[in-house]
């Protein structure tokens, strides 16, 4: 199977890359006029059925001068691009869904023949979602039409951020599970939210009710923006937020006492031990529980 497959990759069926040619489907011009040959542009394109060399005819109406392409090679790559679509959606889902990286995708592409370096597969990275977020605003209307046949949508808000880093804030229908939108924000200081949440009311309208955590700026925004609708507190939020209040002290008692008796440090060396144990597949079921229970840690061989 593996000799089959690497015999099977778009590198050793095509050791050279093919020539396919491309013309325009139109045979006369939009004000009538016959179609005359320009002239021949080739370029190499990078495609996930492997390289191919492109070689398009362009045709001239001689009276209002315009210029008539391949539509079928515009399907398969853009103008002044030798990248193919299809790649540069390979490349975004493996490091945005697959979260491969640089490295990694260049590696499988070059399975298909296609050699791209590290920085070029970052950039069709960032093109990915800058095209994926025309799409997402394009969509808009359809998404609309969809979540209204629904009977409306829920909508639900949270908010990350590292440290002193901008937050990311996204907006999501609960119902359907449709992203609707991402932003970053300096803070989640309610004049920040405000602006964002007045745009998803605009894209999509007024939701049946909203979901989020207890934070004061997104409380009181959503007060504003929708003073109307029923607004919920998220469980995992309440119930994370509640059993800090009402634990805290007593988990930073027992991280104290943990502290005062290494036991973190004993607990660490135990399972050190034991995965060392597990990997060289040298201890026993009776090994492991003595080890477990009693705290002794087991002698070498």
């Amino acid at each position: 199977m593996i000799r089959l497959y690497n015999d099977t990759l778009p590198s050793a069926l095509f050791s050279s890359p093919p020539v396919i040619r491309f013309r325009s489907e139109e045979n006369r011009c939009s004000c009538g006029k016959t179609l005359f040959v320009q002239k021949t542009r080739r370029k190499t394109v990078f495609s996930m059925t492997g390289p191919f060399k492109a070689h398009e005819t362009l045709y001239l109406c001689r009276t209002c001068r315009q210029v008539y392409r391949s539509k079928d090679l515009r399907n398969i790559v853009a103008r002044c691009c030798n990248v193919a679509w299809d790649v540069l959606v390979f490349v975004g889902k493996s490091l945005f869904q697959r979260c491969l990286t640089t490295d990694q995708v260049c590696h499988e592409l070059e399975l298909r023949n296609i050699e791209l370096s590290p920085s070029e597969i970052e950039y069709l990275g960032r093109k990915f979602i800058l095209y994926l977020a025309l799409a997402h605003r394009q969509a808009t209307p359809r998404i609309e039409q969809a979540m209204n046949r629904n009977g409306g949508y829920i909508l639900h808000l949270d908010a990350t951020h590292e440290g002193d880093a901008p937050v990311l804030m996204t907006r999501m229908d609960g119902l359907k599970q449709i992203v609707l939108g991402n932003v970053k924000i300096p803070s989640e200081h309610a004049d920040h939210i405000v602006p964002f949440l007045e745009q998803l009311q605009k894209n999509y309208g007024t939701p049946i009710a909203c979901v989020h955590d207890m934070g004061t700026g997104l409380c009181k925004a959503v007060s504003l923006v929708f003073p109307d609708i029923r607004d919920f507190i998220c469980h995992f939020h309440f119930l994370r937020d509640a059993g800090k209040d009402l634990l805290e002290p007593s988990y930073g008692q027992l991280r104290k006492d943990l502290q005062k008796h290494s036991a973190t440090t004993r607990l660490g060396d135990m399972i050190r031990d034991i995965l060392q144990r597990i990997d060289s597949q040298t201890a026993d079921a009776g090994q492991l529980t003595n080890v477990i229970t009693e705290g002794h840690a087991v002698e070498n061989r």
